[in-house]
């Protein structure tokens, strides 16, 4: 083996149900297995089951009551990533240099 250090070009790709998703929170912990669970969130109003609408002569729809479950908001979970100890220190390290950016960033701002 040399001393010479070895450079990999490595190639991104999105597979075909990549998505991006907003999170408002995130809730998880360690699995028996070792692994770090991490489900992220959104928290949103909830969406009625149903809609009553009076059609007008004109043909313009007004809405006169929703039916729901009464419940005020939904936390709904929309991803899980699972990371061993090395991934998730790889990701504290960059997420901790991102937020340094971002703070410096927003005091230039002032």
């Amino acid at each position: 083996m040399s001393d010479k250090k070895e450079k990999l070009n490595i190639h991104y790709a999105k597979s075909n149900d990549f998505t991006s998703n907003v999170a408002n929170g995130v809730y998880g912990g360690i699995a028996i297995n070792g692994t770090i669970c991490m489900n992220f969130y959104i928290d949103r109003v909830p969406i009625p089951d149903s809609v009553q609408v009076q059609v007008q002569k004109d043909g313009k729809l007004i809405e006169e009551g929703y039916s729901g479950s009464g419940v005020v908001s939904v936390r709904e979970v929309t991803s899980c990533s699972i990371m061993d100890y090395n991934t998730a220190k790889s990701f504290h390290d960059w997420l901790g240099n991102k937020l340094s950016e971002l703070e410096k960033a927003l005091k230039e701002q002032k």
